[in-house]
């Protein structure tokens, strides 16, 4: 059964070239979208940060309540409330958004490759792979923010790499207005969005002048989208209480965040804490999100990185910021510099920083690793096969703990050896 899965992908992945896209992203986007809905109402209950924060910030913005979960900007928190509007109060109407956006960025992750590379097989792959991705695959059925950023920072990533290769301003209107999205969902948008403006400012064929001028457009653009994003907010509350509440958001993360990690610490054993220092994201990058214990049987779902893809690109960057001392490729210094902007800037932050925080970052990995593919395909297609086919196999064996089936303890147990569960 497996070597048939996987030769049914490498087939269609081969294929593409003599597909047309649209065949092609239609049969993407049917398998993925069935592979993240089935089930999606399990679990039938609210778990990690759906209840507290963003579902209950839907809710009241229904009842015109505008400041609940002042943390972020409200862009998804809207679309979660539209979703609640149409589909209902329930599980399907949570978690549709965040399957539809992981859906879309794993369309994406197709177009930014073959953007890059040239190549549809390659694009084909990276976009299969990330569909076996764990985090990303937890991440689109789970009512949080998360993979409304990473899924807007990755279709602004596309169009800013379109804008590089043609310069057109209706590439440069929709990276701004995805980046805006992106930032009008959390702020820690920023940092993909500094490194392809930097990409840009040293890649970009123009002289200095047009080079600011198209950045300064693109800034605006994001400006007024963040902007549009408060538009409800406006409708009862001056901009001095605008201002106000941006200050509270700022004190928020810089000044509450840091203390309460601190009480935290204070009262936990170091081997407690390890999982919020962004090292440990490569050694263990495991987080719980729900656990239940009942008898001989347990119920969770757990978010981590599907270590062979996440090992394979960490190596497929290594070996691209090695090639860059030889022969400089502006594609592969995107891709390695739109990866490290997720994780490395959170060794400096002076708070506690969480695994999930690198899901923005995992379409590059992925690409890097199918880059590696592809020249193992040319020096041994029986490690290629067992890499592609190692990816996929993976996700079938912790399947029931990333969608939250009920399974035996002792299978659990085996899977979630790195750390002591405890459950809720």
């Amino acid at each position: 059964m497996k070597e048939l899965l996987a030769s049914y992908i490498l087939h269609l992945a081969s294929r593409v070239p003599h597909l047309t896209e649209k065949r092609f992203l239609v049969i993407l986007i049917t398998s993925d979208l069935a592979l993240k809905t089935f089930r999606l109402w399990d679990p039938s209950k609210t778990y990690f940060d759906e209840g507290p924060f963003y579902i209950k910030a839907a809710r009241d913005l229904l009842q015109g309540i505008a400041t609940t979960n002042f943390e972020h900007p409200p862009l998804a928190k809207i679309i979660l409330a539209a979703s609640i509007a149409i589909f209902g109060d329930n599980p399907f109407g949570w978690r549709l958004p965040s399957v539809l956006l992981g859906t879309i960025g794993v369309v994406f992750t197709y177009l930014l490759a073959k953007k890059l590379t040239g190549s549809k097989r390659i694009a084909a792959l990276a976009a299969v792979l990330l569909s076996f991705e764990f985090g990303w695959f937890v991440s689109s059925r789970i009512a949080t923010l998360e993979i409304f950023l990473a899924s807007f920072l990755l279709i602004g990533a596309y169009f800013a790499v379109s804008f590089w290769k043609k310069q057109s301003l209706v590439n440069l209107g929709l990276m701004g207005v995805f980046f805006g999205a992106a930032l009008a969902t959390k702020w820690s948008a920023v940092l993909l969005i500094s490194w392809v403006f930097l990409f840009l400012l040293i890649f970009q064929k123009n002289n200095l002048v047009k080079k600011l001028t198209s950045l300064l457009v693109a800034s605006l653009i994001i400006l007024a989208i963040y902007l549009a994003s408060y538009l409800f907010y406006f409708q009862s509350h001056s901009f001095s209480q605008f201002v106000d509440l941006h200050k509270s958001m700022y004190s928020y993360h810089t000044q509450t965040v840091p203390s309460v990690q601190k009480r935290v610490q204070e009262k936990s054993s170091p081997t407690d804490f390890y999982l919020f220092e962004p090292w440990t994201w490569v050694l263990d990058p495991m987080f719980p999100y729900y656990g239940e214990i009942k008898a001989d049987k347990t119920k969770m779902v757990l978010l981590f990185f599907n270590p062979i893809i996440f090992w394979g690109g960490l190596v497929g960057l290594l070996v691209l910021i090695r090639e860059q001392f030889k022969k400089v490729s502006p594609e592969k210094i995107f891709l390695v510099g739109a990866f490290l902007s997720q994780w490395l800037v959170w060794f400096f932050v002076g708070r506690y920083s969480l695994p999930y925080y690198l899901l923005a970052g995992i379409p590059f990995l992925v690409i890097s690793f199918t880059l590696i593919l592809q020249r193992v395909y040319g020096k041994s297609r029986s490690w290629f096969y067992v890499l592609v086919l190692g990816s996929i196999a993976a996700f079938a064996i912790f399947y029931p703990v990333l969608s939250g089936l009920s399974i035996p303890s002792l299978y659990a147990q085996l899977l979630t050896t790195f750390r002591e569960f405890k459950g809720n």
